[in-house]
C-alpha cells in the first residue's frame, strides 16, 4: 500500500468493477472508474485481509497478536461495513503517515471490535474521509447522503459514549480508556465539520481527565499513545482557530511546567516529538496570555534551556547503536525537525518581539522549506499535478510549520515558494487546510509589500504583520482576516488591517 498524492492503491478490484467484469483502477476509498461511469462504488473486500504490519503499529488483532485475523463485529448495514473497511485500509494509513500508528492502526481498531461507541465514531470519520478524497471533477458523487450517514453514526457514538461514561464511575480502567478514545474521535469529527467550540469542549474534557488521573496518587494508568494524541490535537487547537471560537482563555492562563519532569531519554521518535510539542503548547499559551506584550525574559530563558536539553537527548537517541532508520521514520524525523526549528526561532526572537529579528534566521526558515519540499515530493506525485494531489489526516503535519514560514520569512522568492507549496498540495490535517492557509498567507504578503518596489527586499518593522486572526463566513464562503500591526514602534501601539478572501473552508491562527 503506497500513498501517492493522497490516493491509496491496493491490490484487487472494487466489488462493483469485479461484478461488472471491468478493470478497476484500485483507487481508494472510491474507485475513479465507478465515479466516471456514474456507478456506486461498493468498496473493496479488505475485511477478508488484515492490514499489513507497519513500522510503528503492526497489524490489527483482537487478541493483541500482530498479524492475527480479527474477530469482526456485527455491522448495522452494508455501508457501515464498507466504511469500516475503508478506515482499516485507507484512513489509518493516511492519518498515521508521520506519527500515531500505534494509536490509529492498533488501539482504535482493536477497541472498535468490542466497543460500539468507538465503532460508530470510527465509521463517521471514515465517511468524512471518503468525502474529502472525492475530486471536485466528479460532481455526481452524492456527498450529501454520506454526510447524513456520517452524522447518524456520530450521534449513535455520542449516545453510547454517554452510557459508557456513566458506567465508568466504578473506576474501570478499560472503560476510561475507551471513553478517552471516543473523545479523540469526537474532536476529529467536530474539527472536520467546523464546530470548533464543540471540538474544544471534547478536547478539554479529555485533557482534564488525563490531568486528574495523573495527579492522583493511585490514579488509573492511561496509555502513553492516547496522551500523546491529545497533546498533538491540543497543538492543532492552539495554532489554529476561528476568532468567533477562540482557544479557551482560561487555559491560556494555565501554567504548563514543562521542566517539572524533564525526559531522561527517548524510547521512540514520538517521545521526542512529545517534548517539543509540550514546549510548543507552553509557548503559545504564554503568547495568548501576554496579549501582544512580549513574553517575560525569564520564560524565554527557561524555554531555551528546555530545548537545549531536548537537543542533547536527541543527539544521544540518534547516535545509539540500536537506532532504527527506515522510510517512514525518516519522514517522521523530517517533520520533527520542522517543529524543532520553528520553536527555536520563536524562542530566540521572543514572542511578540520585533519582527525584523526573524531576518537573521532566514536560513533556518529555508531549512524548514526544504524539509517540507522533501516530504511532499518524496514518493508522491509531482505538485504540477495538483488537481489529483489530495491528502487528508487527523493528526499534525506540514501545514502549520510551512504556514509559519510564509508569514515570518520576508525573502520574496522562498516565501512565495512556501505559499506555492501550500496552495498546490491540497492537504487537510485536522482543522488545517493548506489551500486556505495559502490564501491567508497571500493576503499577509500583499499587506506587507504594499508600496514597496519589487527590487527592494527589505520590509520595515512598521509594515510587518505581527498577528493573524481569522473568522469564517460560511454562508458567503469567505475568510475574514485581521492582521495586527504596529502603528508606532516607540509607544507599542497597535492597529488592524482587515479584509475578506474567498474560500472559508479552513481557518488558522498565528
Amino acid at each position: 500500500m503506497k500513498l501517492r498524492g493522497g490516493l491509496i492503491k491496493s491490490r484487487g478490484a472494487c466489488e462493483t468493477c469485479r461484478i461488472r467484469h471491468l478493470k478497476c483502477d484500485e483507487t481508494k476509498p472510491i474507485c475513479i472508474r465507478c465515479q466516471k461511469d456514474g456507478q456506486k462504488c461498493d468498496g473493496y473486500s479488505t475485511l477478508q485481509n488484515p492490514p499489513s504490519t507497519n513500522t510503528q503499529g503492526g497489524a490489527l488483532s483482537s487478541s493483541g497478536v500482530p498479524g492475527a485475523l480479527p474477530a469482526l463485529p456485527a455491522f448495522d448495514d452494508p455501508l457501515q461495513r464498507e466504511l469500516f473497511a475503508s478506515f482499516v485500509s485507507c484512513t489509518t494509513d493516511a492519518t498515521s503517515l508521520y506519527f500515531g500508528a500505534n494509536f490509529w492502526a492498533r488501539r482504535v481498531l482493536q477497541l472498535s471490535l468490542s466497543e460500539a461507541s468507538i465503532r460508530y465514531a470510527l465509521c463517521s470519520l471514515s465517511a468524512l474521509h471518503r468525502i474529502s478524497m472525492v475530486s471536485p471533477a466528479y460532481s455526481d458523487f452524492d456527498t450529501s447522503k454520506l454526510r447524513c450517514y456520517a452524522l447518524l453514526q456520530y450521534n449513535q457514538a455520542v449516545k453510547r459514549t454517554r452510557i459508557l461514561l456513566d458506567e465508568s464511575c466504578d473506576g474501570s480502567e478499560e472503560k476510561l480508556v475507551k471513553g478517552l478514545v471516543t473523545c479523540i474521535l469526537f474532536v476529529c469529527y467536530e474539527n472536520f465539520i467546523g464546530n470548533y467550540g464543540i471540538s474544544y469542549m471534547h478536547l478539554q474534557n479529555g485533557l482534564q481527565i488525563i490531568t486528574k488521573e495523573s495527579r492522583k496518587q493511585c490514579g488509573l494508568t492511561i496509555p502513553k499513545d492516547i496522551i500523546q494524541v491529545f497533546k498533538r490535537l491540543d497543538v492543532q487547537a492552539i495554532t489554529f482557530g476561528d476568532a468567533k471560537v477562540p482557544y479557551p482563555d482560561n487555559l491560556c492562563k494555565e501554567h504548563i511546567d514543562f521542566l517539572s519532569a524533564p525526559p531522561t531519554g527517548f524510547g521512540s521518535i514520538e517521545d521526542s516529538l512529545d517534548v517539543v510539542l509540550h514546549l510548543c503548547r507552553w509557548m503559545f499559551r504564554r503568547e495568548a496570555y501576554s496579549n501582544t506584550c512580549p513574553v517575560a525574559y525569564e520564560d524565554l530563558v527557561s524555554a531555551s534551556k528546555a530545548l537545549e536539553c531536548w537537543n542533547l537527548r536527541m543527539d544521544n537517541y540518534f547516535s545509539a547503536p540500536n537506532a532504527r532508520r527506515n522510510g517512514r521514520l525518516e519522514h517522521s524525523i523530517a517533520l520533527l525537525k520542522m517543529y524543532q526549528i520553528i520553536m527555536t526561532i520563536i524562542i530566540v526572537t521572543g514572542v511578540h518581539g520585533e519582527e525584523t529579528l526573524h531576518d537573521a534566521y532566514s536560513h533556518k526558515y529555508g531549512e524548514v522549506l526544504a524539509l517540507a519540499e522533501g516530504l511532499l515530493l518524496d514518493g508522491q506525485v509531482s505538485l504540477s499535478a495538483a488537481s489529483s494531489n489530495r491528502f487528508f489526516c487527523f493528526d499534525i503535519g506540514v501545514i502549520f510549520p510551512l504556514f509559519w514560514v510564509t508569514i515570518k520569512l520576508r525573502q520574496p522568492q522562498p516565501r512565495r515558494r512556501a505559499v506555492e507549496l501550500l496552495g498546490s498540495m491540497h492537504h487537510q490535517e485536522g482543522a488545517w487546510k493548506s489551500t486556505s492557509a495559502a490564501k491567508v498567507a497571500e493576503f499577509v504578503i500583499d499587506i506587507e509589500e504594499e508600496g514597496i518596489s519589487k527590487d527592494d527586499c527589505y520590509i520595515p518593522e512598521i509594515a510587518r504583520v505581527h498577528l493573524v486572526n481569522t473568522t469564517a463566513d460560511i454562508e458567503r464562503g469567505e475568510i475574514c482576516v485581521s492582521c495586527v500591526m504596529r502603528s508606532d514602534i516607540d509607544d507599542c501601539s497597535w492597529y488592524k488591517r482587515e479584509g475578506r478572501i474567498p474560500d472559508g473552508t479552513g481557518l488558522l491562527r498565528a
